[in-house]
């Protein structure tokens, strides 16, 4: 499964590669489709990221499909549990919850650590990921090295 996931994401980028558009548009919407796909929208990433592609129309909308099959709920498991992690550090431990009717104060709470962090990962994979993708599709475009 993770192998067909790899090589849709792979198919989708050698795609836009292809497309006339420029590196520029690309690695934007490969950022863009990276941020959507990490950050937590439980079951609509996929329709933000179209609709921001749609809205914008110099990003390659390819590349914003190429972040998104990469960034899979397998992938993104180990990624939310490292966001929280993140946020807890800034935001400070919370205490042990005990049942009371306090279940949505304590959502609230463990959900502000998540998209804090959350946020933290998405808008660093997603600068990487401009600078990245933005040197490969000018790489491939000059010769195809590595790209096969």
């Amino acid at each position: 499964m993770i192998r067909k996931l790899g090589e849709k994401t792979k198919k989708h980028l050698h795609e836009a590669f292809s497309t006339e558009s420029s590196a520029h548009s690309i690695a934007l919407g490969f950022a863009i489709g990276t941020f959507v796909g990490i950050f937590p929208t439980p079951g609509f990433g996929v329709v933000l990221g179209f609709l921001i592609a749609f809205l914008y129309k110099k990003v390659n909308k390819l590349a914003v499909l190429a972040a998104l099959a990469l960034w899979n709920p397998l992938v993104l498991s180990s990624l939310y549990t490292l966001g929280y992690q993140i946020g807890d550090i800034i935001m400070g431990p919370l205490p042990v919850v005990e049942y009371e009717v306090t279940f949505l104060e304590n959502a609230y709470h463990f959900s502000m650590r998540l998209l804090l962090g959350a946020t933290m990962i998405a808008s660093v994979f997603s600068v990487v990921g401009y600078f990245v993708v933005k040197k490969m599709v000018l790489a491939y475009r000059k010769g195809g090295a590595g790209f096969k």
